[in-house]
């Protein structure tokens, strides 16, 4: 027998969860693409740019974009986990007991698409010395 009102409850729980997570990659996303504008001015600029602004603007753009991202994908990842804790309660008030799908990625490292972006500003900051 389903207990519905306990159903839908866990259902909006883990609906909610869903929305911050992507709400967060979204923002990740965002802030990547505009420290890549910065990158990208830096580049057309770096002769007007002395050398310290260089040196500045390239280790503080590695430093805090992993940063970013490093927070970003814990963050993503306990999101994770809690929607899929509220799908194994909705599984269970519906009488049905389904393993869940947690996986335990490694921060950063088990995020492709953040590595993606960290590498991207990597190549970048090497353009702007080369």
């Amino acid at each position: 027998m389903i207990d519905r009102d306990r159903f839908d409850a866990f259902l909006a729980l883990a609906d909610f969860r869903r929305q911050i997570r992507e709400a967060r990659i979204a923002r990740q996303w965002q802030a990547s693409f505009a420290l890549w504008a910065l990158l990208a001015g830096a580049y057309l600029k770096r002769g007007e740019l002395g050398c310290a602004a260089l040196v500045a603007i390239s280790v503080g753009s590695i430093a805090a974009h992993f940063f970013w991202l490093h927070w970003h994908a814990r963050r993503a990842e306990q999101d994770q986990a809690w929607m899929f804790c509220y799908l194994d309660e909705a599984a269970e008030a519906a009488g049905a007991k389904i393993p869940s799908k947690q996986d335990q990625r490694n921060g950063l490292y088990g995020h492709p698409p953040a590595l993606m972006q960290g590498f991207t500003t990597l190549l970048l900051v090497g353009a702007i010395w080369f």
